[in-house]
């Protein structure tokens, strides 16, 4: 297997739990996202930073015993979800760090895939979605921007499970603060719940 790298941490960083912010990727309404690094491995990791005014109290539960769920999953098609830390503004959320960018940015800069390269990523996407659902999970926002290649692995691993339901039931104000119906997670799936992934599977490889 291969080895893990590990980066040094830096010392101005802000601490958030064992982790340390390293440096901004990207922002917009619904938060920040940023790298960062274990102080205790040095394991570089992914932060998603969300305030907390724009989520009521029982919603910061509900979110918790979600994520805990997500804290179970292991599978190399799926980025793994490290934990959520809270503090008295913020609510940040620690993923694997994926070296290589979304497959909706790779198109945009060199264009549409290969027959041969669109299955590779379609037989992975699959292989992703068929665990999520085994574990009674769906995904709920599967697009090729929520789809990252790791280009240590050459894998493809699908992100922003559940989150990106709850995120998008944020209102732009903080205000509303309403989740969905389907959030993400299911223990009971109808086939036409599994068929949001399914459905956008399909538009996704057409």
């Amino acid at each position: 297997s291969l080895q893990e790298e590990t980066v040094q941490v830096p010392k101005a960083a802000k601490a958030i739990g064992e982790w340390r912010k390293v440096a901004l990727l990207g922002s917009g309404f619904q938060g920040k996202t940023f790298s960062g690094v274990s102080v205790n491995t040095g394991k570089e990791v992914t932060i998603k930073e969300y305030r907390m005014r724009q989520i009521s109290a029982p919603h910061v539960k509900h979110i918790a015993s979600s994520f805990s769920l997500l804290k179970d999953l292991d599978h190399p098609c799926l980025v793994k979800y490290h934990g959520v830390v809270y503090s008295n503004k913020h609510m940040h959320v620690i993923n694997e760090f994926v070296q290589g960018g979304s497959l909706g940015n790779i198109m945009r800069d060199h264009g549409t895939f290969s027959e041969q390269c669109l299955a590779s990523v379609a037989v992975q996407v699959l292989d992703g979605l068929a665990y999520l659902h085994s574990a009674g999970i769906i995904h709920a926002a599967l697009n090729a921007n929520n789809i990252l290649f790791d280009i240590t692995t050459g894998t493809c691993k699908l992100a922003d499970i559940c989150l990106k339901t709850f995120a998008e039931t944020v209102n732009r104000k903080g205000q509303g603060n309403k989740f969905s119906s389907i959030f993400g997670l299911y223990f009971c799936l109808a086939p036409e719940v599994v068929s949001i992934d399914l459905f956008s599977f399909a538009v996704l490889v057409v």
